[in-house]
């Protein structure tokens, strides 16, 4: 008797375990999300819409109409991605998942560049869904609407938003980075060095770290604090060799070395860009290439007298 209990026991343990006693309808949305997961988009669309046909009052038909628009999503075509999300929420408001229906419409709508759009269903999430964990990345996302759309006082009053709510979150590098440049553009320069100045030592790793040393360097200039523009135009040289931004970094490296009456070290950088970029084709010679050659010629005539 014990021995037969056993066997059943075996044998109902690996009826759950074995893919081979799966359902077909959870083998079809398991081969689905195996496709998604692969990046076989085409493949997982055509497998979600067969499953939301055959299984449509199944506990993860809401999933699958997820996934259905992710597919197209991922192939970067928002204006059907929108649809189909849409439908979704349409179909499943009650659903878990339905903060994740917005979410992705306000994104489609930002790729779209489509802003108020973006920003109506972005507030969407924070209105109706205020315990999604999509709320930090919403409110970072409807800043970067207000941003996009050069409502710069408004999009500063969001991202300072933001920080005060949720100081740690994902987006924290990319929202003090879009302050600094808010800042620096409307002329205050010493909360912009401090933002950017920020990035540069806590964000390492990000994206806009780069940049933010760059500009770091631009709002000392614009301070006035030459000195310590040499030093961070330096760091950008240094860290970022064949960096974007690399030949106005020598120049304005230059100007500010000249402006502390360094006229050795300004010749050295203005020489720099001479004879680094004077071999590009000239539709590519920019201003700062001709200011250079002006400057560096200045220096040769100086010497001379």
């Amino acid at each position: 008797m014990r021995k037969s209990f056993l066997i059943i026991f075996v044998f109902i343990y690996l009826i759950k375990i074995s893919p081979c006693f799966c359902s077909e309808e959870e083998s079809l949305y398991q081969n689905s999300l195996d496709s998604f997961n692969s990046k076989l988009f085409d493949l997982s669309f055509n497998q979600f819409k067969r499953y939301i046909s055959l299984y449509p009052d199944s506990n993860k038909s809401d999933s699958a109409q997820f996934y259905l628009a992710e597919s197209v999503f991922d192939m970067e075509k928002y204006e059907k991605a929108i649809t189909l999300y849409e439908n979704g929420y349409r179909i499943y408001p009650n659903s878990n998942i339905a903060d994740k229906f917005i979410f992705r419409i306000a994104e489609c709508h930002f790729r779209l560049k489509q802003f108020n759009d973006s920003q109506k269903y972005f507030q969407k999430v924070l209105t109706q869904f205020p315990k999604s964990q999509f709320v930090s990345a919403a409110q970072y996302w409807i800043s970067e609407c207000l941003f996009q759309k050069k409502q710069f006082d408004n999009a500063e009053k969001s991202f300072l938003k933001l920080l005060e709510l949720y100081p740690d979150n994902k987006y924290s590098a990319f929202t003090k980075y879009s302050l600094g440049w808010i800042w620096l553009n409307k002329g205050e320069y010493q909360k912009s060095s401090d933002s950017f100045k920020d990035v540069t030592i806590n964000y390492p790793d990000s994206e806009v770290v780069e940049s933010s040393q760059y500009y770091l360097a631009e709002s000392l200039f614009k301070m006035g604090d030459y000195k310590n523009a040499t030093v961070e135009y330096e760091k950008y040289i240094t860290n970022f060799p064949q960096g974007t931004l690399e030949e106005q970094a020598y120049y304005w490296l230059g100007e500010s070395y000249y402006l502390i009456k360094d006229y050795d070290n300004a010749r050295k950088k203005y020489r720099n860009i001479v004879d680094r970029f004077v071999n590009r084709s000239e539709e590519h010679t920019s201003e700062l290439q001709s200011h250079s050659f002006i400057s560096y010629a200045v220096f040769c005539l100086k010497k001379k007298k």
